[in-house]
């Protein structure tokens, strides 16, 4: 199951921010210290808000902080 898990994870068409090393890592500091977000949530945050791209999440403290930040959420169609 782990060697499918990580077969499947490495399959997958990922490509690194460039911009993440700069404003990323500033930006989500920020981000998370204002919002009391753990570093994980304010990375995807700013990352979304940098990218113009709406953020898919269940956390209600992640949504919270998109919607304040004025970052489009990702909603499934019904």
């Amino acid at each position: 199951a782990a060697a499918n898990f990580t077969g499947l994870v490495v399959a997958l068409p990922m490509a690194l921010d460039p911009g993440t090393r700069t404003s990323g890592l500033r930006g989500g500091h920020q981000a998370g210290r204002n919002r009391r977000l753990s570093a994980y949530d304010a990375a995807y945050l700013e990352l979304a808000a940098r990218r113009g791209v709406p953020l898919a999440t269940l956390d209600a403290r992640l949504r919270e902080a998109a919607v304040e930040e004025g970052v489009p959420l990702f909603v499934t169609p019904a």
